[in-house]
């Protein structure tokens, strides 16, 4: 691993392209000069800063309110995504205060909208890092949650609840991986270190770059939430079956559907249909298409929680029915 300097860099500007022009945060990271050219810890390093800036920035934008003479909104665009980006590091990852302070100063010095505040970013920093953990302190892991959400999840589930599930996702997420052989499940879990959940999945406790993962680029596994495998699992699906998939977006249970069909692509009786709408009203029928088939559905009734996505399922498995 470097000095960490292009990891910083590739952070700060991904947050500033998620910020103002809503990008995820895997794309914002990808379309970041020199992301992709970096050592593979560099580029761990850096998802790392992004996703902890974002888990933790209701709480990172309130210590450096207090730290700052004018509100943070009045300053440019780069030295914001350079003092959020290293505040977090100092915060909430542990970063060593030298290494934080002198790298971000370095790459204020790189743009001409934040070369003139490198003084403030220098005294700002080092401001968190003296005072910083015990301002921390004072905020709460509902702070990282927009107003809206806090106050809905207050009014149905209560505080006690609403501090228990903010506590929970401040953890980094883990890694839920679907291997396209079950035969394949011990090999491929040693191979990426992971557990075998009863389910059958596969868990990382780290993401890190999933691209650099064993496996990755054959097409051998696919990342897919846990629970949102089970569906697909439960349909029991034989070779030469028919298949509607409804919700094939982004296409993880068509993906495990696939795997259970006949072999040869040309022989792979599967039908994706993205629909956004109720079932009645959008699904286009093949004129030979098949009743005795397998229909899984997912209406827009279905509610995902921001808990890994673990979908609270209300998803209709429907067999051998005459009906659409």
């Amino acid at each position: 691993m470097t000095d960490g300097l292009a990891s910083r860099r590739s952070a700060a500007h991904a947050y500033m392209a998620i910020m103002s022009q809503r990008k995820t945060l895997e794309s914002a990271l990808e379309h970041t000069r020199g992301y992709r050219e970096m050592e593979a810890r560099d580029r761990a390093f850096a998802r790392a800063i992004l996703a902890t800036t974002f888990r933790r920035h209701g709480q990172t934008l309130a210590v450096l309110s207090k730290l700052l003479a004018k509100p943070l909104e009045e300053t440019p665009e780069p030295a914001v995504a350079l003092l959020v980006t290293g505040a977090t590091q100092l915060l909430w990852m542990d970063g060593a205060p030298h290494a934080v302070v002198s790298t971000t100063v370095a790459l204020a010095e790189e743009n001409k909208a934040a070369f003139g505040l490198k003084g403030l970013i220098n005294a700002v920093l080092r401001k968190v890092d003296k005072e910083g953990r015990d301002l921390a302190a004072r905020t709460a892991p509902r702070d990282n949650l927009p107003d809206w959400m806090a106050r809905a999840w207050r009014k149905a589930y209560g505080p006690g609840a609403l501090a228990r599930m903010t506590n929970v996702l401040m953890d980094p997420p883990p890694l839920d991986i679907t291997v396209k052989d079950p035969a394949e499940r011990e090999k491929w879990a040693e191979a990426l270190h992971a557990d075998i959940l009863p389910t059958g999945t596969l868990r990382r406790r780290e993401i890190g770059d999933v691209t650099q993962l064993p496996g990755y680029r054959d097409g051998t596994w696919w990342v897919q939430d846990a629970a949102a495998a089970i569906p697909a699992t439960l349909l029991g699906v034989k070779e030469r079956d028919h298949v509607l998939d409804m919700c094939a977006a982004p296409g993880g249970k068509t993906l495990q559907l696939s795997a259970k069909l006949s072999s040869p692509p040309s022989d792979q009786r599967s039908i994706a249909l993205h629909c956004h709408k109720s079932a009645a009203g959008c699904i286009n029928r093949p004129k030979n298409y098949d009743k005795n088939r397998k229909v899984i559905e997912e209406r827009e009734t279905v509610q995902k929680t921001v808990f890994g996505k673990n979908p609270i399922l209300k998803s209709k498995i429907m067999r051998n029915e005459e009906k659409t």
